[in-house]
């Protein structure tokens, strides 16, 4: 017969190896979980992009029921990854000619949103008042900084750039169409902005 000391000690042992075997496999399972959620946050870093650049000339509504000339602006915005993606503006300021929008012309409508991954979203920008020019208009310039991530959390990433405005066309008073163009003046750069929960 064997003794009563030897069945504890073997039950006890099997219970401290049972908990250190599914512990080890928890820790697996959460290490696996945490790999594949960084994998898609590392797939969304450099994937927002600004794709271009809508500018044309157009009328302001000043409240008032008076419009003033000025330049109108969208900035398109897509999203490379495979990865849907959430962004959030944090500053956008374009200028042309030495002129930018005051802050109470035409409030923009869109600071952020989700991304489809391929998808393209629009920021409809502030109207610019100038008047209008009777030749092309002077080049801009556009700086803007967003914030982007997933949207379910985890490491979220900011990006800056700058780019210059030029326009190409006919010129205005000809009634021909103009377009606005951009080239970028500094790299963007996409920096670790902070993780979400």
């Amino acid at each position: 017969m064997i003794p009563t000391w030897l069945w504890v000690t073997l039950l006890v042992g099997g219970i401290v190896v049972a908990q250190f075997l599914a512990f080890h496999d928890v820790r697996k399972e959460r290490d696996d979980v945490k790999r594949v959620m960084q994998a898609k946050f590392d797939a969304l870093r450099y994937r927002f992009e600004v794709k271009g650049i809508i500018g044309h000339l157009g009328m302001a509504n000043m409240g008032d029921g008076t419009s003033k000339h000025g330049y109108r602006f969208e900035l398109v915005f897509t999203n490379a990854s495979l990865e849907v993606m959430e962004y959030e503006i944090e500053s956008v300021v374009i200028e042309v000619g030495g002129v930018t929008a005051p802050a109470e012309v035409d409030p923009s409508p869109s600071r952020g949103t989700i991304i489809l991954p391929g998808n393209d979203k629009t920021l409809i920008y502030r109207t610019i008042l100038a008047p209008k020019p009777k030749l092309l208009p002077p080049d801009g310039s556009c700086a803007i900084v967003v914030k982007y991530g997933h949207p379910t959390g985890g490491q979220w990433f900011r990006m800056r750039h700058e780019f210059t405005i030029s326009w190409e066309g006919e010129t205005w008073e000809g009634g021909g169409r103009l377009r606005a163009g951009m080239q970028t003046r500094i790299k963007p750069t996409h920096e670790l902005a902070e993780v979400r929960s």
